[in-house]
């Protein structure tokens, strides 16, 4: 930035002092009677002066704004022309107010209704600037009456991926980077556009550890080039993993989030009653935070630890990227976390005695996969005390109706994954009986081939 542009900044100071200046002067105009108008001119008549000055200024620097490139031009130039021809308009009244003061009554009003249409329609191509092209657009009549927050769209498992990234884009970047403003060259309100990035260059890279965005986002807060800016509303952790996620796994893919299997540690991102009705699986009270220095020991061992919501600091564990021999050190380093975790992700490791004993003390869970593990009967005793299951996936695990016997006191299990088990088909009646809430998958599914789904060519 140079000098020259640097003087553009100060546009949004100035603006308002003409548009003060002259509503009183309409105000006179309207509500005064013509004799102490005459009598107040020289008042008038500087109230008009200082108004004209500032309006120039404010043409000026608003046209030193508008050739950096960080608005949309079509909008720019409607609200560049408009200005310059109300600023010649305050100068034309400045100096033929002793005319209009003396020209008849109808002339005169017709002149403030003029000034009164330049003013709106400068006004407006202004708000289209910094707030959006429809900022003053009236709602619909049956809204007119409505009260309450402006309902936002809401990010669910039916939303497509690209959707949940737009929805999260909108809400904390389209004020600088939308179709009205981009600052930078840079605009993020369509896909193209975010992969074509700014004037910096692409913020996309092929993984996200390398892409420009993140780097932005995860700078100190106190950084001048840390996005968004110190002073605007920031984005919650969950939506900056989740923004990493979607360059990773999904920037590429149409498909919903639930089509996709968004992660337990994204869910955040969901709005509540969302939450609500995919599962039970987030207790209606929050705990208090988890002890740090636990959760830097579990980063350590290779645990990846998230937060389930934003605003709360229930937490979910995926041992994933863990190498074997810390498996049981991180499993004893998780009792020191119990009251937040409610989430817990073992698929395909092999566990030792001491790792499953530890388990049983994780009381809060909720969710726990231990797809492809070497759980059995004799491990599966150590999930009797989670009675607070509501989610439970024994996937290709070598557990069995009789070892399954024992987890009978887990009466909130919701869902409960079967497939490739060693659990017979004539069993999953009793289990239905034994967990009455829950839905048994087996898996195995057969879908019937139907007349509508044949298609017959004939010669």
């Amino acid at each position: 930035m140079n000098i020259f542009e640097y003087f553009g900044n100060f546009h949004p100071l100035v603006v308002h002092l003409p548009i003060g200046f002259l509503v009183v002067f309409l105000l006179l105009g309207l509500f005064i009677p013509r004799q102490k108008l005459i009598d107040a001119y020289s008042i008038i008549r500087l109230i008009l002066l200082t108004s004209a000055l500032f309006a120039t200024a404010s043409s000026i620097t608003g046209y030193i704004l508008s050739i950096s490139g960080s608005y949309d031009q079509e909008v720019v130039s409607n609200h560049k022309w408009f200005g310059i021809v109300l600023t010649i308009v305050n100068w034309i009244i400045y100096f033929k107010l002793d005319y209009l003061l003396h020209t008849s009554i109808r002339n005169f009003r017709l002149s403030l209704v003029f000034v009164l249409v330049m003013l709106t329609v400068t006004g407006h191509a202004g708000g289209s600037l910094t707030h959006g092209s429809e900022f003053l657009t009236p709602p619909p009549p049956d809204q007119w009456l409505a009260f309450g927050p402006k309902e936002k769209r809401k990010i669910t498992m039916s939303s497509t991926a690209l959707e949940a990234t737009s929805i999260i884009l909108e809400e904390n970047c389209y004020a600088c980077h939308g179709r009205s403003k981009q600052k930078g060259e840079l605009r993020l309100d369509s896909k193209e556009a975010i992969l074509k990035g700014g004037e910096d260059g692409k913020i996309i890279a092929e993984h996200a550890a390398d892409s420009r965005i993140m780097e932005l986002l995860l700078l100190p807060i106190d950084d001048d080039d840390h996005m968004p800016p110190k002073e605007k509303k920031q984005l919650a952790d969950v939506e900056i993993n989740y923004l990493a996620w979607w360059i990773d796994h999904a920037m590429n893919e149409e498909k919903t989030l639930e089509e996709l299997e968004l992660p337990d540690s994204l869910h955040g991102i969901l709005y509540e009653e969302e939450i609500q009705i995919i599962n039970n699986l987030v207790p209606d009270k929050d705990v208090k935070e988890a002890d740090e220095k636990a959760l830097e020991r579990l980063n350590g061992l290779g645990v990846t630890i998230f937060p389930i919501e934003s605003d709360a600091n229930f937490l979910s564990a995926n041992f994933a990227n863990m190498l074997p021999e810390n498996i049981t050190p991180a499993m004893q380093e998780l009792e020191k976390v119990k009251s937040q975790l409610i989430w817990l992700n073992l698929d395909y490791h092999q566990l030792t005695p001491e790792a499953w004993t530890a388990l049983s003390k994780l009381e809060n869970l909720r969710k726990f996969s231990v797809r492809n593990t070497n759980m059995d009967d004799e491990f599966l005793v150590h999930l009797s005390p989670l009675k607070s299951l509501v989610y439970l996936n024994l996937v290709d695990t070598k557990v069995t109706d009789e070892g399954l016997l024992q987890l009978k006191e887990l009466q909130k299990l919701e869902s409960l994954f079967l497939y490739q088990t060693m659990v017979g088909k004539n069993a999953i009646a009793s289990l239905t009986q034994m967990f009455p809430l829950a839905r048994i998958d087996t898996g195995n599914y057969f879908v019937p081939t139907l007349v509508s789904d044949t298609t017959i060519f004939h010669k």
